[in-house]
């Protein structure tokens, strides 16, 4: 993947963590995060691991507190 390419993922992958969660769910789960990624086609693949959104949420300072790092599925 290019650099922008993946900057403009993870920039995409936080906005969307940061904004309010699905109906009838109290919170993003690193789950529906990569979910909500696949079915907004936000990324070329079919599916994406929790794990590797989680890995990318991690390297950005704003993200900690969204409690999102532990996920309890």
């Amino acid at each position: 993947m290019r650099a922008q390419t993946r900057r403009d993922a993870e920039a995409r992958l936080i906005k969307l963590a940061c904004s309010d969660p699905p109906e009838g769910c109290a919170r993003w789960t690193l789950h529906l995060l990569a979910d909500e990624l696949v079915t907004l086609d936000e990324i070329d693949f079919e599916s994406i691991s929790h794990e590797t959104v989680r890995r990318r949420l991690k390297k950005h300072p704003q993200t900690t507190s969204l409690r999102l790092l532990g996920d309890s599925r």
